[in-house]
């Protein structure tokens, strides 16, 4: 984008001097006129491309590459817009139980396959602009929702979990989920949701936990 506007500055400027030479003919004060407009759609043209590719590379930075859903960064940015509006929301933390058995028992392979359909069901239950994976099996939901409707779609989660079918291992893939509610900074949050992340865990996994 920086390199885009180069070129438009440098274009600017060829063409303002060109503007003031033609500006002392007064028989060439028409093609003048020609080349302002010619200057001014050209660079419309020129400002939409870069608004283009920067929305583009501005999407591509906040996803992830392997599931398509959004990332860190995306995580903690918008994470940050919600401590800014002081809103209450639910944050939910979660893991895959036994991820490393799961990739040492059936392979690299089939464990990115596990990511891909876990980020598959997160987008069904909770819809694309709330699911996030923060890094190796770890996921994340943030929602502005009810803590009650937050409940009904974790156990949601829960049973799609439970009801997936993998023709690629012979096994189970289920999560556990700590949730938090609450506003402002987001580092209390996901220490609370972290703390009822475990909580599930040592209570047996493949459950969820409010803090």
């Amino acid at each position: 984008m920086r390199s885009l506007l180069r070129v438009f500055r440098h274009e600017l400027d060829l063409v303002e001097g060109r503007l003031s030479q033609l500006g002392h003919e007064p028989d060439k004060e028409h093609k003048s006129d020609r080349l302002s407009a010619w200057f001014v759609d050209k660079s419309l043209i020129e400002l939409e491309q870069i608004e283009r590719e920067y929305l583009t590379h501005r999407k591509a930075l906040r996803l992830d590459p392997l599931t398509g859903i959004f990332n860190r960064r995306a995580f903690d940015d918008d994470l940050a817009l919600r401590a800014a509006a002081g809103k209450v929301y639910t944050l939910v933390m979660i893991d895959v139980d036994h991820f490393k058995a799961l990739n040492d028992n059936f392979g690299h392979p089939f464990g990115d396959l596990v990511l891909r359909r876990i980020a598959d069901v997160l987008v069904c239950v909770f819809g694309l602009d709330h699911a996030y994976r923060i890094g190796g099996d770890e996921f994340a939901i943030i929602l502005d929702a009810p803590r009650s409707e937050v409940a009904n779609r974790l156990q949601q989660l829960a049973v799609r979990m439970q009801r997936q079918l993998w023709r690629e291992g012979d096994c189970q893939v289920t999560l556990s989920m700590g949730a938090a509610t609450g506003s402002g900074a987001a580092a209390p949050l996901i220490k609370q949701a972290d703390a009822a992340l475990y909580q599930s865990k040592h209570a047996g996994r493949n459950r969820w936990q409010f803090a």
